[in-house]
């Protein structure tokens, strides 16, 4: 990234929520996230967080807790996620099951067998209190 660039989006995550604007930021991983974001220092602005299955180190740096690296073992999961919303802490974080429908639902028809997947995805994963 041009060091310009970095340089407003930096000046976004610190003061952009002041003035009504919120930031985004995706990376494949927490060495590319410190390329745009100098997560020692910037970190903190970022309230939200999201990640899949990441290394300890990574989920100790990302989320304050090796929560990060225990999300396949508690879900079953390769797609599975987990929030944290870190005004709350690391124990308040939620497991979910990204986009994954249950194969035998896959076949079936109608909004209702649809509807009924969704809710076992997204409620089969439960917190990771």
């Amino acid at each position: 990234m041009p060091e310009g660039s970095a340089a407003e989006i930096r000046k976004l995550i610190k003061s952009g929520s002041v003035a009504g604007l919120h930031v985004l930021v995706a990376a494949g991983t927490v060495d590319q996230l410190d390329r745009i974001v100098q997560t020692r220092r910037e970190l903190r602005y970022f309230s939200h967080r999201l990640c899949q299955q990441i290394s300890e180190a990574d989920s100790v740096r990302l989320l304050d807790s090796p929560a990060g690296a225990r999300i396949r073992e508690k879900t079953g999961h390769d797609a599975a996620a987990l929030y944290v919303d870190m005004a709350t802490g690391s124990r308040s974080g939620t497991l979910f099951k990204s986009y994954a429908l249950d194969a035998k639902d896959a076949y079936a028809t109608g909004p209702d067998a649809l509807r009924a997947s969704f809710a076992r995805t997204f409620t089969s994963a439960g917190g990771t209190r």
